[in-house]
């Protein structure tokens, strides 16, 4: 793995490595259900390749080891979308 060969901290390889199955970590960190989430929205959003709007992310296990609701959640999809969209006009 990439995150390995560029001695990324174990805890951060781990992550990446199981961030689809955070159940898997062996570390018991909070980390690799934080990047499962992060990735979950990212394909509700549509942003990157996958597009995946109809996600459920409250019914994730991630996220109720996060402790995030379905309110929170829109919450933190509404900042992203407005901090993404502040970030198109910088950059454009």
């Amino acid at each position: 793995m990439v995150a390995h060969k560029w001695n990324f901290p174990v805890d951060t390889v781990e992550a990446i490595a199981c961030h689809h199955i955070p159940g898997k970590a062996k570390s018991g960190s909070r980390l690799p259900h934080i990047v499962c989430m992060g990735n979950a929205l990212a394909h509700k959003l549509g942003i990157g390749l996958v597009r995946r709007p109809g996600l459920n992310l409250s019914a994730y296990p991630s996220a109720r080891v996060l402790g995030l609701d379905a309110l929170k959640i829109r919450d933190l999809a509404d900042e992203i979308e407005e901090v993404l969209e502040v970030e198109k006009q910088i950059f454009s």
